[in-house]
């Protein structure tokens, strides 16, 4: 576990206690005991070392470490990389996955949260299971369990099921600033403020078949610098509708085709976001010159 996601804030003496299942798996499959330093995530997202100051039959409490590491006279011991290093890169990433069968989903959960993804969106497409699971506790857990292990800072958040229509509503309608509006003026000022944004953000829809126009790079080319927002549609087992593939296309999602072989959904998920990643992030060394 590289980082404890607290879900709760310490108390006003620096204590933050723990019980139920996290107080299971801290003291009985981490096997934490007193004087054991954690990175601990808390709810408002900052990053605090805390001390094991006590072990209960139920319960395990820790303490913030500023004022008791020179209590136990701590030696810090640094396994790999610390939590305190990994650090946003500022951009901020979308999946809307159609939803797939459920096993399939909860890999893609740990996977798009162990890659920073902010907001998972499950789409329910024309081959979709026909009952669709709705965002509920394992969902959490899912997502809890991947930020412990991997580190991330980023609070992934998943949606409820949802129709394309109303996905792509939610992503066209999402703005990184918050703008007083005026009833009378709401609706100007939204439109507004999407056209803003739209330098700043751009999305791909990943197709199995060698029909997109452009390439990944020659989408990002010129552009990388300004990005600040990425979409991804990825369709299920059975792929998505010619239909769904011409609404993603008449709302601006950018046809991408990989040159490998036929992906399943939940490679084709990680294989997208690892390479609009790559290619966003180290950009200065592969970028055209103009």
């Amino acid at each position: 576990m590289r980082q404890y996601i607290a879900s709760t804030m310490p108390d006003k003496g620096g204590f933050l206690t723990i019980s139920g299942k996290d107080f299971k798996y801290l003291s009985q499959v981490l096997r934490l005991e007193i004087g054991d330093v954690v990175w601990v995530r808390l709810p408002d997202q900052s990053l605090v070392k805390m001390v094991v100051t006590k072990i209960q039959s139920k319960q395990l409490i820790f303490k913030l470490c500023d004022e008791i590491l020179s209590k136990y006279e701590i030696e810090t011991v640094s396994r790999g990389v610390e939590p305190s290093s990994i650090k946003s890169n500022g951009i901020e990433f979308w999946v809307f996955q159609f939803l797939p069968k459920k096993t399939k989903m909860d890999l893609i959960i740990r996977q798009c949260v162990e890659c920073g993804i902010s907001r998972i969106v499950p789409v329910i497409g024309d081959f979709s299971p026909a009952v669709p699971e709705s965002r509920n506790e394992r969902f959490e857990r899912l997502v809890k369990e991947a930020r412990q292990q991997s580190g991330t800072p980023i609070d992934t958040k998943i949606e409820n099921p949802m129709k394309l229509k109303d996905a792509i509503s939610l992503w066209e309608n999402s703005s990184q600033n918050s703008l007083e509006k005026t009833e009378k003026d709401e609706i100007i000022l939204k439109n507004s403020n999407f056209s803003a944004e739209k330098n700043n953000r751009i999305a791909f829809v990943l197709h199995e078949a060698d029909i997109a126009q452009k390439s990944l790079f020659d989408h990002l080319n010129g552009k990388c610098s300004q990005i600040k927002k990425v979409a991804l549609a990825i369709g299920p087992e059975g792929g998505m509708s010619d239909s769904e593939l011409q609404f993603l296309k008449d709302h601006d999602f950018n046809l991408i085709h990989f040159a490998t072989n036929v992906l399943r959904c939940e490679t084709a998920c990680l294989y997208g976001i690892a390479a609009i990643q790559s290619a966003l992030t180290e950009y200065k060394s592969w970028q055209k010159s103009e």
